[in-house]
């Protein structure tokens, strides 16, 4: 994740694991990944349809960014 964050922001990723929090790579990272996917997405839903039915269909994010809403029954940290 650390080496895929700074490729893209044209730094260190070891400035990124000394002093980002784990919390912020993790969005940023899958901030990234989601926009990649995205174009990657547009791009295979502009082909025309005989292209297209030949071709797999691409995740439209490759992160999911979840609320609590989904953690309904899921124990964190024994609670």
């Amino acid at each position: 994740m650390a080496y895929k964050v700074a490729k893209i922001l044209g730094m260190s990723p070891e400035i990124i694991l000394d002093n980002w929090s784990v919390p912020l790579l993790i969005v940023t990272f899958g901030n990234y990944i989601n926009d990649e996917t995205l174009k990657e997405y547009h791009t295979w839903k502009n082909m025309d349809a005989t292209t297209r039915s030949k071709t797999p269909r691409p995740e439209k994010y490759g992160v999911r960014f979840l609320d609590d809403s989904h953690l309904e029954g899921v124990e964190i940290n024994g609670e």
